[in-house]
Order: structure tokens, then sequence, then C-alpha cells
């Protein structure tokens, strides 16, 4: 739990409080008649034709909700009415710190390491996924460490396979990105406004940030005093969520392990520093193609208390966001 009291309420899981009707956007027909008195005195017992500017209206708002609920079946828990979107992958796997192919080669010559078939190729299909995922992201510049370099005009399969073989490290700097505007989230809400808060945080992120910043009473001074860990990225995903405008939605996950501190200042003048290690899992969201760019969707938070794993375990599940 963070120092600054944000995230504090009962978690969700990731698919409640996202409307799972379908409601298609309003579209505009064409008036055949300029009134309903004209139609009345001018009705006629033969069938009307209709003209082929309606014809082309129908087929496409046809073809559209047809679109639209192809989408809705391969994203049940998405709601098209709302841009507040579920954790796309409520599964975490602990990071593994060599490219893929070494951790493979080092499961299998290592004795003393077991490991379940079922749960290592669950391991490798999500691991598969998150790789492809920032493949795509560079391809569509939505990195900034990638946006100019060679690696977004080169095809998939050369882009996936430099992805395996650099590993972890292949989205250092983007993680890096992320783990300063964590910081600068944090800091925000100690002492920071509204406007800065929306500026790094959306959903449920922004709005604890705005209560908090609401809620002040004393001055607050937040400070990181060391990094534990190196932050590390574990998960990476992306998916349709509007065909009409090809809309997509990207989420990136992100292990914090920190230091960090709190200084109340009093009204009469005495300070109070409280020191605490910290580890969070912050989501980080973005929508292409708005030019937004990334923001601090929230925080996941475990189903159950996680036990340190070992190789034959499941991945452990989390809930959508802590609200």
């Amino acid at each position: 739990m963070s120092l600054i009291p944000s995230f504090r309420q009962a978690s969700s899981t990731a698919t409640r409080g996202f409307s799972q009707s379908f409601r298609p956007s309003r579209v505009a027909y064409v008036p055949l008649f300029s009134s309903p008195l004209a139609f009345t005195r001018h009705a006629s017992t033969a069938p009307r034709t209709k003209s082929k500017l309606t014809e082309d209206l129908e087929k496409k708002v046809e073809a559209q909700k047809a679109q639209l609920a192809r989408a809705e079946k391969a994203n049940p828990a998405m709601s098209f009415g709302t841009q507040s979107l579920p954790v796309f992958e409520p599964f975490l796997d602990p990071p593994t710190w060599l490219p893929e192919f070494l951790h493979r080669a080092w499961n299998k010559v290592n004795p003393l390491i077991k490991v379940d078939p079922a749960a290592e190729e669950s391991r490798r299909e999500r691991y598969s996924y998150t790789v492809q995922t920032i493949g795509e992201l560079m391809a569509k510049r939505a990195l900034d460490e990638y946006r100019t370099s060679f690696l977004v005009h080169t095809p998939s399969p050369a882009r996936h396979m430099w992805l395996w073989m650099r590993g972890p490290g292949a989205a250092s700097k983007t993680v890096k990105a992320f783990a300063q505007k964590y910081y600068e989230y944090m800091q925000c809400q100690a002492s920071g406004t509204i406007g800065q808060a929306l500026a790094l945080s959306k959903d449920e992120a922004y709005k604890t940030a705005q209560h908090i910043i609401r809620n002040r009473k004393d001055k607050l001074t937040w400070q990181l005093v060391k990094e534990n860990k190196p932050p590390v990225l574990l998960s990476a995903r992306m998916t349709m969520i509007d065909p009409r405008d090809m809309k997509i939605g990207a989420q990136i996950v992100v292990a914090f392990d920190t230091q960090q501190a709190l200084i109340t200042h009093k009204s009469n003048g005495t300070a109070t520093r409280r020191t605490r290690r910290v580890e969070e899992m912050m989501v980080f969201e973005r929508l292409i193609p708005h030019r937004d760019g990334w923001k601090i969707k929230g925080k996941l938070v475990p189903k159950v208390n996680i036990v340190p794993q070992v190789s034959s375990s499941p991945a452990p599940s989390y809930h959508a966001i802590e609200k």
C-alpha cells in the first residue's frame, strides 16, 4: 500500500462495472418527407421505393452493427459507450531476467527446477502475447524509444525475433519513462494540482488523485528514497476497442519495488517523516491513435495473498483496478 492513501477502496473484478449490453451508436437517417402532414396528404397504397442514398445508409448501418457485434463477442467485458476499459490481462508472471530462449534452456538443464508442462505452456503463451504487443506498439510508433528506429519499418517476424533475442531489456527506456511518470504521479498526490493529475493519470488513478488533492489539510512532501529493485515490465496487451474508427487500446503493466518517504508539515511548524517499502503493479494505458500518450490507469491487487512462487506454480490472478 502506498504511503499516500490511494487505491484504498475494495477492489473489483476485471469486468465489474462495465456494461455488457450492446448499444449501437446513433445514426442520422435521411428523412424521406419534410413533414408528417405531407406524408398523409400524398399517401398512396402503392409500395414506395427507397432512394439509393437510403439503401446505402441502411447497408452501412447493418455492416456497422455486424462489426460491433463481432467486436463485442470477442471482448465481452468491454463497453463501446465508454472509454473506461477493463484490464486486458489479469494473470501476471514473475519476471524472467533472461531472454526467453535462455530461460527455457536453463529450465531444461537445471535439475533443481521442476516445471509443470501446462503452467509453463501458459506462461510461454502469455510471454508471446507480450512480445507481439510490444512489436505492434513499435510499428504504430506508440513507444517513444522506437519512434524513429529502423525497426518500425521491418517486417513483423523480424521485429518479433529481435524482441525475443533482447528479452526484458527490449523496452528498458520505456520502463524508465513509465517509472518517471509514476514518481511524478506520487509527487502530484502530495503537492500537485488536479490539472497535473489529469495530465498523468486517468480512470481510477485520476479519481483517487483528485480526491486526495481536494482533501489535503496539511502540507505534504513525497520523496523517493531508493529503488529496491529496478522497475520491470510484466505484461503488455492491446485490443481493438472500436472498429468504427480502428481505435486500439493498449495496456502495459510495470512492477515497482521502492522505498518511499512522506513528510507531513503541520501548521504549528512540526514535521513528521514516514518511510515505507512500497511494492505496486501499475497499469499504464494508451488509446491509439489518440495523442494523449500513456497515462496511469490504476494499480493491480491480487485476489489472494500471493506466496513466493516456484517454477511449477501457475501465475497468480489479479483484480482489475483497485478502487
